[in-house]
């Protein structure tokens, strides 16, 4: 029991301990802080999903590997910030650096969130960035979502060649169109319609 505690948890602990008392944000310039955290919500509806906006986020803080803590992050910080000795550069090698809030990457978030929720059919949404110091040097980004209005389809046209067979192939097709009366209106349909019946008319020989 004794050489196993020698063997492994001791080299272990050497280890674990020293990057945990580190801190993550020694190796910031001033006025520079660490992103730890962003939080989507969409404050006007129970339904939509805010997960599905996350991918618009256009900065994310270190992953983490254990309640929250990147030990990696922690031995990237063993070393001064300007110390170009050998075991600064082998820290600098196996650790990751701490991701260094960008106001501008917020900026370019809310735009991206905004575009894409145009995109689905919600018009004049609002997306508010509140950032937030959790701690010495780290901010948490929330950002605030408020759903714009949809528009439900009141009717559909179509402009059809009288000659040739295409009209009646078209009125054919007619039960597999993706966008309906009184279906919510949104660019993502249309488009998907759009490459559907690209797609079949190809098919059945219209070039």
């Amino acid at each position: 029991m004794k050489s196993l505690f020698s063997k492994y948890i001791i080299p272990i602990l050497l280890i674990v301990l020293p990057a945990v008392s580190c801190s993550t944000t020694r190796t910031l310039s001033e006025g520079e802080y660490r992103l730890t955290k962003n939080t989507i919500t969409v404050t006007n509806s129970d339904s939509f999903n805010p997960g599905s906006l996350s991918q618009y986020v256009k900065q994310e803080p270190n992953g983490s590997f254990l309640f929250g803590w990147n030990p990696f992050v922690n031995i990237y910080n063993w070393a001064d910030k300007d110390d170009e000795s050998g075991w600064a550069r082998f820290c600098r090698k196996i650790g990751i650096a701490p991701v260094v809030y960008s106001p501008g990457a917020v900026e370019s978030t809310i735009e991206s969130i905004e575009n894409h929720l145009e995109y689905l059919g919600y018009y004049n949404s609002t997306v508010k960035g509140n950032v937030n110091v959790v701690a010495n040097r780290k901010v948490a980004v929330d950002y605030d979502v408020t759903l714009g209005k949809q528009y439900r389809i009141d009717s559909l046209s179509f402009t059809l060649p009288e000659r040739g067979s295409f009209k009646e192939d078209f009125i054919a097709d007619e039960p597999n169109l993706l966008v309906h009366v009184g279906d919510y209106l949104s660019e993502e349909v249309l488009e998907q319609e759009t490459a559907r019946g690209a797609s079949h008319f190809r098919d059945i020989g219209y070039f």
